[in-house]
Formats: structure tokens, sequence, C-alpha cells
């Protein structure tokens, strides 16, 4: 999925944060158009950049908070739904973790064991980036969503995120425990948290909810084998010089056929193919094994500066840059 339905969403984050939504727009360099902004998609580096002005001009530093706060309990926000017609907050958080990607390009994931409930956030496209604003805005409007929707004070058992933000005590206060910054994020709850009941629930509605996400699911998944596929091929000769061509004549598919396909979900053969490299280069430099000339090498660049042009591209940064901000030792390869 390579659009994303996030114009109700954009719309009530300038309404929360009092501002002008033509303006974030056109900052972000976002094309005006005819169709009302509700119906709008919008691809992940344009998502990413209508965030990025939206935090441009507001100026302030407690964005994360302002907009996390400002969508608990507004009957516009991207998920209040789930809240609305689920039993408890187990169901409402497995709704979410399906329909949250088609709004941004996140996956959230929730994990339950006999003792917690776990969610962490997941970006699922390179042009979009998480950050600790991002983690923690959504940390935050989970714990508070589930305390208006149950009547409980529940508190957080553990928050990580990526990076350090501002108030960032301040907030640890109000979720309930520490929030520690490490390589990960997770959000965790007792496991009890799960069977926490949520008032209204509207069953009907949310039967209604299940078959639209079980529609799209079949949707993805039928979309995704074949991606997955070409993703596969591409990884296995990744250093072999890998071309369209060369993919296609490993799926016993013409060129043409190949690039038809990839058109009719949205995509193109050299975005998978940098997708493909984007994740080989982060994987690989976790590992202080290899010098970053050989990272380029494993990820299917013959010149390292093109290695090096492409991946300031993806990131913004180095590969150097990259390797040195990474909160944990780089690891290394078992030989």
């Amino acid at each position: 999925m390579n659009r994303y339905l996030a114009g109700k969403n954009i719309q009530s984050m300038c309404d929360v944060l009092d501002l002008g939504l033509e303006q974030v727009l056109s900052r972000a360099e976002v094309a005006a158009t005819k169709e009302p902004i509700s119906g709008r998609v919008f691809t992940a580096a344009e998502l990413a950049r209508v965030y990025s002005s939206v935090i441009a001009e507001y100026k302030g530093d407690d964005v994360h908070i302002r907009v996390a706060k400002g969508f608990v309990g507004n009957p516009h926000g991207p998920h209040e739904i789930s809240f609305l017609v689920s039993q408890n907050l187990g169901q409402a958080l497995n709704r979410i973790s399906h329909t949250f990607s088609w709004i941004e390009p996140v996956a959230w994931e929730v994990r339950q064991t006999p003792e917690t409930l776990e969610i962490s956030i997941k970006a699922t496209h390179p042009d979009f980036p998480l950050s600790g604003f991002v983690e923690i805005a959504d940390f935050i409007y989970l714990v508070e969503t589930c305390r208006f929707h149950s009547g409980q004070n529940l508190c957080a058992r553990r928050i990580q995120i990526t990076s350090a933000v501002p108030h960032q005590d301040e907030i640890a206060k109000e979720l309930g425990c520490i929030i520690e910054v490490g390589d990960y994020n997770l959000l965790v709850f007792d496991s009890s948290a799960a069977d926490v009941p949520l008032t209204p629930n509207h069953p009907f509605l949310g039967a209604q909810i299940d078959k639209e996400i079980d529609f799209r699911a079949s949707q993805i998944s039928q979309s995704q084998s074949f991606i997955d596929a070409v993703i596969d091929s591409i990884k296995q000769n990744v250093m072999n010089d890998v071309s369209a061509a060369s993919v296609a004549k490993s799926l016993s598919l013409s060129k043409r056929t190949l690039e038809r396909r990839l058109a009719e979900h949205g995509t193109t053969f050299r975005k998978v193919l940098d997708k493909v490299r984007y994740e080989l280069a982060l994987e690989y430099l976790g590992y202080s094994n290899y010098t970053l000339a050989e990272v380029g090498y494993l990820t299917g660049f013959t010149q390292h500066n093109s290695f090096l042009r492409a991946f300031k591209r993806w990131r913004g940064e180095t590969p150097g840059e990259y390797r040195k901000s990474l909160s944990r030792e780089p690891r290394t390869l078992p030989v």
C-alpha cells in the first residue's frame, strides 16, 4: 500500500494546533486539489513533509503532547472508531493494528504474554522514518484514550522510545512510568489491561469494521504475495547487477508484465529495489565487521560514491553518520 488516506488526520491535527491547512500543505509542497481533504490520499514522502510542516508552523516544543491529547475522544480522530466499537482494550488494539496502515506508513504490532500487553510501532516505508516525537505522541494518545474510554486510570508499565523528546519527565509522570531511550520503541501494560472494558461499545459497527479489515487484508495479501516474490528475487541477486529484466526472468515473466503488475500495486521496480537496498544497508550498518565500502557492495553498488549518494537520499545523512547515531554498540557478526 503506497498511498495513505491521511487527509482527515491532517485536518484534525491542524484543528487541534489551530493551524491553517492550506498554509501547512503549501509549506510541505503538496499540491492543492479540488478534492475534499477528508478523501485525499498521500504518499509516504508527502506525509513526512506535511508532518514536518506542521511542526515548523506550530513552532512550540510540545507539539507531540498537544496532538496526542487533542485526538483523545475526538470523533474525527483516526482511531476513535476502534475504541467506540470494541468491548475491551485488547479488541480495540487489535483493530487499530489492522487499520493504522491505511492512514500512515506505520505498523502497530500488538503482543500479549501471560504478564504483559506490548505495543510497538514500525515504519513501513523508508520515506517515513519514525522518531521519538512520533513514538511518544502515539503512546500518549494510546494511554490517554484507554483512560478516556475505560474510566480507569491505567498506567503504563514500561515505555521506551528511540530518541529523547521535550517534556519527557512531565510525560513520564502523567503516563505512570519512567520513559527510557533505546534502540527500539515499546509501550507495555500489565496483561490484565487487555480485558479492561470500554464504553460505549457497538457490536454491530464492530462487525462491519471487521468485515472491512478482512476484505482489505485479503487485497493486501494478494498484492503482497507478488511484491514479496519480487523482493525475494532482488535479495537473491542484489550483488549481481540486479535489474527489472533479471527479476522478471526469475519469476517467469516478461519485463513488461513485471512493470505492469508493479504499477497495478502502486509502485515501480526502482522503488522496490530502493526499499530492499535501504533495508539491507540499515541491517549491515548495524554490524561493525563491515566497512562502509563493504556495505555498499553487499547492497548492490559497484561504486562507493553511488552508495553514499543513495543513502543520503534515503535518510538525509551519510552511512557513517547513521552508524555513529546508533544508540547501541554495533553488533559483531559471528565468525
